[in-house]
């Protein structure tokens, strides 16, 4: 069996249009249960998009601790944006361990600021897989 092989999946045409009609929404929340392909069509999906896009993967422990998951997000966010460096300033500067929903604020002024001049428009897309192992109210009260 070629490399190639073990990653062919059917395609989900339906989803995938469905997913495309949505794409211009500001959130999709995508729900089913474990083991239906969320994440791999997700992924399936994000091949044909080719735009900028973002993965955060949350386990239980991002999923309750604050500034774990500001972390990964601003890195998500770091990722698509290498060369702004007030991204990586936000998770090195010192006030992030009291309040890294600021430092998420401020990273994210700092990311639609660059993303506006360097862009070409197209929307970035940021996924957050597992946002069901979001148990903090604090976090998923900001998530909106």
């Amino acid at each position: 069996m070629k490399k190639d092989e073990l990653f062919t999946a059917a395609p989900r045409a339906e989803l995938m249009e469905l997913i495309d009609k949505l794409s211009e929404k500001r959130l999709i929340y995508i729900h089913a249960p474990a083991g239906y392909g969320k994440s791999f069509s997700t992924r399936l999906w994000l091949e044909r998009y080719g735009g900028a896009h973002a993965w955060i993967a949350l386990n239980e422990s991002s999923g309750r601790k604050p500034a774990e998951f500001c972390k990964r997000f601003i890195l998500a966010l770091f990722a698509l944006q290498p060369q702004n460096t007030q991204l990586k300033q936000s998770l090195t500067h010192e006030s992030f361990a009291v309040t890294p929903f600021m430092a998420v604020q401020q990273a994210l002024d700092s990311f639609y600021t660059y993303h506006n001049i360097e862009q070409n428009g197209r929307n970035t897309v940021l996924v957050i897989d597992d946002i069901h192992l979001c148990t903090n109210a604090a976090m998923l009260k900001r998530l909106s």
